[in-house]
């Protein structure tokens, strides 16, 4: 198995030595926030702050080519091209997207085949098609020039469609799939679920209004701003995604998000939502989502809140992101995340006939460096604390477990071959002190307080 990787690993080097294309224009500073503030020094992987819930993912032919002239081939392709170019173009819409794929290999070679909790890439010693993403956009034709906008929708088919599944659009109230098969190698709160499937992550309009000198409604399906990471793999410099951002905030949100420039270094915006991970509301309660973001001289911070009660029980749901980052050198970013968790009546005890809050706290550190044109280098330090035991394990009885805490270090560089395609290796250690009915661990089986895992993806733009 790990020579599968080696051959792998190989094979990278020898495209990034043989390839000779221009630098990616990746400037560090100046990103855009996809609709919830302006330009903030911090490195596109942190372009998204996101909060993210839990889907119960610890729950137990041939090919050939016809031979044709090659000038007959290249004449039809051309033409082809050409007419689909001008249909697209009458329509006024705009495609883009991606291709994630990529190969993990686990030290403790889990007889499950499971990296988890480590995601999203979470199966073992398998090459994976993570995300093949497409976002299609379309400028609103408004009348006035004080007034502009955009709608988008953005569609993600691969094995990632697990973690950014929403209630009452990809899933039903009892975790069951919509659309996608429940037949699979992994686990939902409906029981069990496909290796592959299909989500719609976004479907949303973003408008700017001349109204209070420039309110922006964001209105429909979209990401959630907590968090520091992003469901868009093109987005994140590290190939696996950090404890906090998978279980401790939610992706997406259903509503309406107002924002406003306060000046060209400060915004703010309040919405409200139907929840967590959700497409309708389960209780008809509703919640409450809120930003602040701020730009110094060569840092930015960020506060984002979403409250509300979310549960089918209607229990309240509190979750709070904090996001830091500075430019401390011209080759090296530091940025830092901090995530404060609760939810009401999350925590039993069978002992006491009673319940009360379940809590989690994440710390997560970011060290970013620009070693050479074309060769990134990265290194996160997170703490993870799931004091209910209610997020990543999903055992929220206080009399079968102890511990809860993870820390997981990772390293990853980025090469990039050219504008449009990045290599990423990534080593990752993850241990954790938590143990569920005396015997139970988080990893490799649930027989292992630890695990090294080692892997590879590759991003090709498109």
């Amino acid at each position: 198995m790990f020579r599968k990787l080696l051959l792998v690993c190989c094979l990278s080097y020898l495209l990034i030595t043989v390839f000779d294309s221009p630098v990616l224009s990746q400037t560090y500073l100046n990103y855009s926030q996809n609709g919830y503030g302006g330009n903030y020094a911090v490195p596109p992987m942190y372009s998204n702050y996101y909060y993210g819930s839990v889907n119960d993912l610890y729950g137990y032919g041939q090919n050939y080519q016809r031979q044709y002239p090659a000038d007959t081939i290249a004449s039809a392709s051309l033409e082809q091209l050409k007419v689909a170019q001008e249909a697209i173009e009458k329509t006024g819409l705009n495609f883009s997207g991606w291709v994630l794929h990529g190969y993990k290999y686990n030290a403790e070679e889990p007889a499950n085949g499971s990296n988890l909790p480590v995601g999203f890439h979470d199966r073992s010693d398998e090459y994976l098609m993570n995300q093949l993403y497409l976002v299609t956009e379309k400028e609103l034709p408004f009348k006035s020039e004080d007034w502009s906008g955009k709608v988008r929708a953005d569609i993600l088919y691969g094995s990632d469609y697990i973690y950014t599944s929403s209630l009452g659009l990809e899933t039903r109230e009892t975790g069951e799939p919509y659309w996608n098969s429940s037949n699979g190698p992994r686990n939902n709160a409906g029981g069990s679920a496909a290796l592959y499937g299909l989500a719609m992550p976004q479907l949303y309009a973003d408008i700017t209004t001349p109204l209070a000198n420039g309110l922006k409604f964001k209105i429909g399906h979209f990401y959630s701003p907590l968090g520091a990471e992003s469901v868009m793999g093109v987005q994140n410099f590290f190939s696996t995604n950090s404890l906090s951002f998978i279980y401790g905030v939610p992706k997406t949100h259903t509503g309406v998000f107002i924002s406003r420039e306060i000046d060209e270094n400060r915004e703010m915006g309040i919405g409200f939502t139907q929840g967590w991970d959700a497409w309708r509301d389960v209780n008809g309660q509703g919640s409450l989502l809120a930003r602040y973001t701020q730009m110094l001289d060569d840092s930015s911070w960020d506060i984002s809140l979403h409250t509300g009660d979310d549960s089918i029980l209607s229990e309240n749901v509190t979750v709070l992101s904090i996001g830091y980052s500075k430019k401390v050198r011209e080759n090296y970013q530091y940025s830092f995340n901090a995530t404060i968790g609760h939810t009401e009546n999350g925590l039993a005890s069978i002992a006491t006939n009673d319940t009360k809050a379940a809590r989690w706290y994440g710390i997560t550190n970011y060290f970013m460096f620009r070693v050479r044109d074309k060769f990134d280098a990265g290194l996160r330090v997170e703490w993870f604390y799931d004091k209910g035991n209610s997020r990543i394990m999903g055992v929220p009885i206080s009399d079968f477990y102890e511990g809860g805490n993870y820390v997981n270090i990772s390293l990853c560089t980025n090469f990039f071959l050219n504008e449009k395609t990045v290599i990423r290796p990534e080593l990752r250690w993850d241990w954790s002190d938590t143990i569920v009915n005396g015997t139970e661990r988080p990893f490799a089986d649930f027989n292992s307080s630890n695990q090294i895992t080692l892997g590879i993806d590759f991003v090709h733009e498109f």
